[in-house]
């Protein structure tokens, strides 16, 4: 339902996985001082595929395999054990390996390219109720302040929406505030 009306706000707002990733994007920043990273970018039917892989290895081997393809069951697996049992779980892995993706290839990487939630609830958010808005006529032209801060990169200069989970760093950043958060239009 909250995919139907603001499309992928869940990456955003609910995943617990997201935290760890916009603290890791931020470290990225400054690290990106002294050290070159890359920002990779994959085919976005990469995590379709990591989907289709889950569900037949999950029917395969049962369902224990999503903590470790999960960004967010991996880490609430990973909390649970550790309060529950007082151990670490193998998940803590999926969570090491995820954090090093965002690290070293690219921010919001395992969001974008490898969570196959994310992919599948943009999806559904394509044709969201809400979306984030552009006033064109305050929108200066050579300004690409909320294209250079997306995450998701996603590109509100130019009315792309999709994918956008709606982190609200663009609405922050533009410098006209002629980015809102609206009803989509058509």
């Amino acid at each position: 339902v909250l995919a139907f009306l603001f499309g992928r706000v869940f990456c955003s707002y609910i995943c617990p996985a997201s935290l760890l990733f916009f603290t890791i994007a931020r470290i990225r920043r400054l690290l990106g001082r002294w050290f070159l990273f890359p920002e990779l970018s994959l085919d976005r039917g990469f995590a379709w595929g990591v989907l289709v892989g889950g569900l037949i290895t999950a029917a395969w081997v049962g369902h224990g395999i999503w903590t470790l393809l999960l960004p967010y069951f991996a880490i609430g697996q990973t909390i649970f054990h550790g309060i529950a049992m007082g151990t670490l779980s193998l998940a803590l892995g999926s969570v090491v390996v995820f954090a090093l993706l965002d690290l070293l290839l690219g921010r919001q990487f395992t969001c974008r390219y490898v969570c196959p939630t994310g992919r599948l609830l943009g999806f559904i958010g394509r044709k969201s109720t809400f979306a984030i808005q552009r006033e064109a006529e305050q929108c200066v032209s050579q300004c690409t302040s909320c294209t250079d801060v997306c995450p998701m990169k996603v590109n509100p200069k130019i009315d792309e929406t999709v994918d956008c989970s709606m982190c609200g760093e663009c609405l922050v950043i533009c410098p006209t505030k002629c980015l809102s958060i609206g009803r989509r239009q058509g």
